[in-house]
């Protein structure tokens, strides 16, 4: 159930992203070199 109506707005912008974790961790892994301009190591 949505309880924030702000939620159906296109430009809301959650401030916290619950139980993805993981999933940040591992953009954030994959990202890194190209932040760095470095050649990635996921290959």
């Amino acid at each position: 159930m949505i309880t924030d109506p702000r939620a159906l707005r296109d430009e809301w912008v959650p401030a916290e992203v619950r139980h993805r974790n993981a999933e940040r961790n591992q953009l954030s892994t994959a990202l890194t070199p190209v932040a760095a301009d470095s050649p990635s190591r996921l290959t």
